[in-house]
């Protein structure tokens, strides 16, 4: 199988990362072991996006520092008790030429092949996956296709 892309990696990562987990399930047994393995990769693809994130910031100065720029949003949501509770996160603020050289940055990454290696544990078990998603793991290695009869 040739090297995965970044954008490739995600999608297994994101994929194996949502499927429910089975104690001693030999699938769900091989889930964990190729989500582990790639561990390393998922920390360096995210610091290597928040370094293009840093970079396409709009910045500001004070006294001879520069200050990455950051706007605080709220957002509203209902705690375990059903009450409202209101958040406030910051996010970065970019530029129009920040946002759009930030875009051909983050896709240019994606689609370069991955830079740290993982396993990939495959498995035959197909039981309980969509049609998509099984269709996806065999393209991304995961799953082995099953001789057709």
């Amino acid at each position: 199988m040739e090297k995965l892309t970044n954008r490739e990696a995600m999608e297994l990562f994101n994929l194996l990362n949502s499927m429910p987990v089975i104690e001693d399930s030999p699938k769900s047994i091989m889930q964990v072991k190729t989500l582990r393995s790639m561990k390393t990769w998922f920390e360096k693809h995210n610091e290597e996006l928040e370094l293009i994130d840093t970079r396409n910031c709009a910045v500001t100065e004070k006294d001879g520092i520069k200050i990455l720029l950051k706007e605080t949003l709220e957002r509203k949501r209902k705690d375990k008790k059903g009450e409202d509770i209101t958040e406030q996160y910051k996010v970065n603020v970019y530029t129009p030429e920040g946002q759009e050289k930030r875009v051909k940055e983050i896709n240019k990454l994606l689609d370069s092949p991955i830079n740290v290696e993982f396993n990939i544990y495959q498995t035959d078990d197909d039981s309980g996956l969509k049609l998509f998603d099984k269709i996806t793991l065999q393209e991304l290695g995961f799953l082995k296709e099953k001789e057709q009869k």
